[in-house]
Parts: structure tokens; sequence; C-alpha cells
């Protein structure tokens, strides 16, 4: 797989501390509700699990973070799994990111967040990776793959 392939497969976003902006993506949606939410609403169709806040300067704030355990695909089936619970979805496992990116974010304390198709995992010091994923629900406990 070219590295432009992996590109389009997935985002690798190192934490950067310039930008307009001081918060993350996954904390920008935010409105003091807890860290820990899933939509209540079907068409909204996201979750929030976790938050990193960025301080003025760029510093991470992991906030209720959960820490990851791993992200297997197997005959187009994502599970996500955390210390707390899983995340379960559709995928083209064909477009998932090659081992060495991944392990990069195992068992580090992320965010994860939902929507539009788009599953963000993010980490303080490793950046944030993206998949595409359609029907992706959280649920409690290890889901096998």
């Amino acid at each position: 797989m070219s590295l432009a392939a992996v590109g389009a497969v997935a985002v690798i976003a190192i934490a950067c501390t310039s930008g307009g902006s001081s918060k993350s993506p996954v904390a920008a949606g935010a409105t003091g509700a807890p860290s820990a939410t899933r939509s209540s609403s079907p068409s909204a169709g996201g979750f929030s699990i976790g938050e990193i806040k960025r301080l003025p300067g760029g510093t991470a704030v992991p906030t209720d973070v959960r820490t990851l355990m791993s992200a297997i695909c197997t005959d187009g089936r994502l599970v996500v799994r955390t210390d707390r619970e899983s995340i379960v979805g559709q995928m083209d496992c064909a477009q998932m990111v090659p081992a060495e990116f991944l392990n990069r974010f195992l068992n580090k304390p992320v965010a994860i967040s939902y929507t539009n198709q788009r599953l963000r995992i993010e980490t303080a010091s490793e950046g944030t990776l993206e998949l595409t994923v359609t029907n992706a629900a959280v649920g409690a406990g290890n889901a096998s793959p």
C-alpha cells in the first residue's frame, strides 16, 4: 500500500500547537454535558466518548478519557475496544490503517467521537486517527471482532 493510499484511508494529524482554535475537534461541540455522551436523536447518529481539551497555547488536557485496547476490522466489521466499552461499526477492511499507525494509539488515553460516518480517535500526544465507518454504535464491555 502506497503512502498516498494510506493518506486517503486515514488522516493522521500530529497534535499541533498552532492555529486559530484552542479546542480540539472532539471538544468543539461540547456544551458542558458529560464528556461521555451518546446522541439521543436517531437522526443525529453521533456520539462522543471522553474529551481532550486544548488550552491556549495548545496544551492538551485529557478529561474522562479511555485507554485504547484494540481496533480490529474483520469481514467488514470494525471493533474498537477501550478499557470501558466497545464501538462496533461497518467498514471496508481494505481501508483499515496499517498496524504501525494504529500501534501509536494503543494503550494510550483517547477520546473517541463519531459523526457523519467518521470515527475519530484522538490522543493528547499522538494526534488523531480518522476512519470511515457506517452504523457505529457504543456498547458496554468487550465485543469480539
